[in-house]
């Protein structure tokens, strides 16, 4: 989010304590604030994004958004092509190796290799 759209949510016109509720305190009120404002569903993209933030964000607590990642499952991570290790992700996800796959994985074959026989002599 810029900073414009910051200036420009509902958030930013009220005392910046009500976003941090100490506990025992109720969260009605922040909550009340962000459904009714226009980038509530940008902030709660820009708050799941970073598990870090504290405090209500897009309506949310902390706690509800961390559910809501676990809920969501586990992200899928990018293959590091040109890797061995991306040849075993490939193997892993039921996929081919991608061709750079295969040759790093063929290059680290035969170096194992070569150090086997060093090490035998």
């Amino acid at each position: 989010m810029t900073a414009l759209t910051l200036t420009s949510a509902l958030c930013a016109q009220v005392d910046p304590a009500l976003w941090f509720p100490e506990k025992g305190q109720g969260n009605t009120a922040a909550k009340k604030i962000c459904h009714d404002c226009d980038i509530e569903a940008a902030c709660l993209a820009t708050a799941l994004a970073d598990p870090e933030i504290e405090g209500i964000w897009g309506g949310t607590t902390f706690r509800e958004r961390q559910t809501m990642r676990a809920l969501a499952g586990p992200t899928v991570r990018p293959i590091k092509h040109g890797t061995e290790g991306g040849a075993k992700t490939h193997r892993r996800r039921g996929e081919t190796a991608c061709d750079l796959c295969r040759a790093a994985e063929a290059v680290a074959r035969e170096r194992r290799s070569a150090e086997k026989v060093r090490g035998a002599a």
